[in-house]
């Protein structure tokens, strides 16, 4: 995991209250003395309370204790002068929270499971397949058709699956948004493909799995298994899951 990354997890664990003990006593020491560390956490404290309030609704407190008049009429002058210039200095700073966090609400109010999977996804092309059968099956003609439905049809009526054949009946269901099927044979590919001698499709099933967690709204399921695709160079998929948009899967547990 790279630092940015670590550095996001920590604060957002910090936020959801899921530290605890020597962890936190540790990170908040690190927290006071780190000013970059305090900006972000600013930030992401922002954005969760902005999502979470949904109405954004501002409330600056005035000053309760009244300032007793005393001395000459200069020095109340200079308070009253002294006290319009806070007024006016709290209502610009107070409007510019406002406009910060309503830009910042916009945002993670138009997040969706469905609009980040459909920033992510990629149908499977059958071409792409890397060590398939030397002939087409019913299967993949189907597949290579667009015709999903048939091929869990197919696959429902074959006995002795192939991991070709249950990989492209778990994207299939995926295609259907059929997500709990799609994510139990996806499992079981690479279930499968962890004890063969030559992994095809790891890095293929995972990628599906985790948009498929996504779009069924499993966010910590999704979230690890993405992260665990973007810390590992050798995934095809290792750039596509970037800690930005992991963090805005994130965003999504806020809602």
């Amino acid at each position: 995991m790279d630092n940015s990354t670590q550095q996001t997890e920590l604060l957002m664990r910090y936020l959801d209250g899921e530290m605890r003990g020597m962890e936190k006593d540790e990170f908040e020491k690190r927290l006071a003395s780190d000013e970059g560390l305090q900006q972000e956490l600013a930030g992401l404290q922002m954005a969760k309370d902005a999502v979470k309030l949904f109405g954004l609704k501002q409330h600056i407190a005035s000053v309760r204790s009244e300032m007793k008049e005393a001395g000459t009429g200069v020095v109340v002058r200079k308070m009253s002068t002294i006290r319009s210039i806070v007024r006016y200095g709290l209502a610009v700073a107070a409007g510019i929270l406002v406009i910060a966090i309503s830009v910042l609400a916009y945002s993670f109010f138009s997040l969706s499971p469905g609009k980040l999977f459909s920033e992510k996804y990629n149908a499977f092309e059958l071409s792409t397949l890397r060590g398939g059968a030397e002939t087409s099956t019913a299967i993949d003609d189907a597949y290579r058709e667009k015709k999903y439905s048939d091929v869990v049809n197919l696959s429902a009526k074959k006995t002795g699956l192939t991991v070709d054949d249950k990989f492209l009946t778990g994207v299939s269901y995926l295609e259907l948004d059929s997500m709990s099927k799609s994510i139990t044979i996806l499992k079981e590919v690479i279930n499968e493909d962890q004890h063969a001698d030559r992994p095809v499709y790891k890095d293929e099933a995972e990628y599906y799995l985790a948009l498929s967690y996504l779009k069924n709204r499993d966010y910590d399921k999704a979230i690890d298994l993405m992260i665990a695709i973007h810390n590992d160079p050798n995934n095809l998929y290792h750039q596509t899951f970037t800690a930005g948009f992991i963090r805005k899967v994130k965003m999504l547990k806020w809602r």
